[in-house]
């Protein structure tokens, strides 16, 4: 009976030495309320890309840098999608990492139009939204 008990003893001193001794010495990022990327609607309303513009800069998309409350590695993404796709659905996306702006070719910005669906010699409205992850 005393040597179980003694066994008892030790497996309750081992627990509380094993509970006590562990430090925790690493520094946690918490995330807050952060500030969201926000795109700067300074672009004309309508934009024609043909073949003498192609190589011309078109469109600049500028947007204010993300802020989470701590360092983070931010990756923003320019997402492009037809009109009728108010939800991003199906959207074409271009990805940057810590860049706030995105210069656009003629011929760069039809690339991204025949990507969704959009056909030569027609008018079509694009939404376009950033986000950050």
């Amino acid at each position: 009976m005393k040597t179980m008990r003694n066994i008892h003893f030790i497996f309750c001193l081992l627990g509380l030495m094993a509970m006590l001794s562990c430090k925790k010495d690493e520094t946690q990022a918490v995330a807050g309320d952060g500030i969201a990327a926000v795109l700067h609607a300074d672009n004309p309303k309508a934009v024609v890309f043909n073949a003498e513009t192609a190589d011309q800069d078109s469109l600049t998309f500028a947007w204010q840098a993300a802020d989470y409350g701590y360092a983070a590695s931010i990756n923003y993404t320019l997402q492009f999608a037809l009109a009728a796709d108010t939800v991003f659905a199906s959207p074409v996306e271009v990805s940057f990492t810590s860049t706030t702006a995105y210069t656009v070719s003629g011929s760069a910005m039809n690339s991204l139009l025949g990507r969704l669906g959009i056909a030569a010699d027609s008018k079509e409205a694009v939404n376009y939204r950033v986000i950050s992850t």
